[in-house]
């Protein structure tokens, strides 16, 4: 049963009157997820802590690879249980 609505929001069919799309628990979820992995921190003015750690550390110079992978699963984890 299709009870959430998809990400992101069509705002041109909210204007002509259409309803917008909607999708399972389960892709709301992922998208969700998804979204919070796309952005940086401060991208989202009206909540700061919204976002991954990913973009600070993208082009980051990596001597140990190992290290790097465990901290942004950490980073990851932390984000997507907060």
């Amino acid at each position: 049963m299709n009870r959430y609505y998809t990400q992101p929001f069509s705002l041109r069919a909210l204007t002509d009157g259409e309803e917008h799309p909607k999708c399972s628990i389960q892709q709301s979820i992922a998208q969700r997820i998804h979204l919070i992995l796309i952005t940086s921190f401060d991208e989202f003015r009206y909540d700061t802590t919204f976002g991954c750690l990913i973009w600070e550390h993208d082009f980051e110079n990596m001597p140990n690879v190992t290290a790097w992978k465990d901290k942004m699963s950490k980073a990851i984890k932390e984000v997507v249980q907060r």
